[in-house]
Order: structure tokens, then sequence, then C-alpha cells
């Protein structure tokens, strides 16, 4: 399994959760993936000083919570952008961070979910230049 961040400016964790377990009802396990949800400012750990300034920068705030979205590749992989691209567009004040040093703002991860692209959640560029 491989996996993307999703940090949300004011939006309570309890809600984001919430709204995965909504995309999550009732799928067909071959299109599971798994939400990690970080306790309080776990997130933090996993970053240092410059990816905290671009994504305070991208938000306009320190994030108020953040989810981990695991899925293997393959169909499970699309359902998962599918996923992301919903409950991002619900919570615009959002960015998904692919790790490749590029965060990826609701707008463009919905636009990439409405392209429906075989590689789903990993068809994000793998750099600024792609």
């Amino acid at each position: 399994m491989d996996g993307v961040v999703i940090y949300f400016g004011g939006a309570a964790i309890e809600e984001v959760c919430r709204e995965f377990d909504a995309t999550l009802s009732g799928a067909d396990p071959d299109t599971e993936f798994a939400v990690f949800p970080y306790e309080d400012d776990g997130w933090r750990t996993e970053l240092d000083g410059d990816e905290v300034t671009r994504l305070v920068r991208a938000l306009g705030m320190l994030p108020s919570c953040a989810v981990h979205i695991a899925s293997r590749h393959g169909q499970a992989a699309r359902h998962a952008l599918s996923a992301v691209a919903a409950v991002m567009s619900k919570f615009p004040n959002s960015v998904l961070d692919g790790d490749f040093d590029r965060l990826w703002s609701a707008s463009q991860v919905m636009a990439l979910g409405r392209m429906e692209p075989s590689k789903g959640l990993y068809a994000f560029p793998q750099s600024s230049e792609d």
C-alpha cells in the first residue's frame, strides 16, 4: 500500500472522518482504502520547518487536522481518488501532499478526479515539471 496525506484548514477531524466513512459505506472489498486520522497535530512530526511553512502558505493557516489515505494500486486507488476528491470538495480549504515535494489544492484534486485516471490516487505528477 502507498498513500498520501490530506491537510485541512478549519475542519474538525470528526467531520472529515465522517465524510470518508460515507464513501466507504457498502464499498466492494476490491475498492477499499484506509483512512488514518492524525491525533491532534501529530502530522507535524513528519514535516520539517520549510514544509510546514509551505503548508501554512497553501492553507492560509496551520492545519486543523490531517488524514493519511492508503490504498493498493488499481481499482482501490481509483476509488480512493474519487473519495478524496469528494471529501476535499466539501472542505475546499484543504491540500493533498503526494510526497513529491508538491501540494495539490482541492480544486486540482477534483479536476484530476473528474479525469478518472487509471492510476487513481497515484496519478499525481511526481514533480512540478510534470
